[in-house]
């Protein structure tokens, strides 16, 4: 049953199809940052699918995200990848593998610090816990949070980005689950 978890974790934001995924962002304008002068993050997207492990013949799909981040002042895209395996909000896995939702169903996203699975030495990159919300998502990051520049973990391993309160907490909007092919390919392939 533990290995059921992941899949369930995020069944308020994906469903419960095997192969489902789903896109949200949020841009932020400069009125908006002129009302949150703390506040840095000028983009967020986050991709949340459920994908098949190579090689995982019988076990179920797990469900993975995607972080991307824009900051004031920094060029680069920031972005980090998750394997959500904590549900939280009162959803467990009955004896016969079915979801229970006994409140609001969400997930724990760990971010590990060197890939999305095997973390060397047991680095802790951090956390997105996300729900949905209103038609949307609500994200809340950790902080520090491991991010990388690079597209994928064999390329920019990423270091710790500290956020601050004002940059840790998002409303995203809900967006065609094609918006974010890009970043579900980056899962597949990492």
């Amino acid at each position: 049953m533990a290995s059921a978890a992941p899949a369930a974790a995020v069944s308020g934001v994906l469903g419960r199809g095997p192969d489902a995924r789903a896109c949200f962002e949020r841009t932020y304008d400069a009125a908006h940052l002129a009302r949150n002068p703390t506040q840095t993050v000028t983009r967020i997207l986050i991709s949340v699918s459920r994908e098949s492990l190579p090689g995982s013949v019988g076990l179920p799909p797990v469900a993975f995200l995607r972080v991307e981040l824009a900051r004031h002042g920094d060029a680069r895209i920031r972005r980090a990848i998750a394997w959500c395996e904590h549900p939280f909000g009162g959803e467990k896995l009955n004896a016969d593998g079915a979801v229970i939702n006994l409140g609001q169903p969400g997930a724990r996203c760990r971010v590990t610090g060197e890939d999305n699975m095997n973390a060397e030495e047991g680095h802790d990159g951090g956390s997105v816990d996300i729900r949905a919300a209103g038609g949307g998502l609500l994200a809340r990051l950790s902080s520090p949070l491991r991010l990388r520049t690079g597209e994928l973990v064999s390329v920019d391993k990423g270091r710790e980005i500290r956020l601050g309160p004002s940059d840790r907490t998002f409303r995203l909007n809900a967006m065609p689950a094609s918006a974010c092919d890009d970043l579900r390919r980056a899962i597949r392939e990492e």
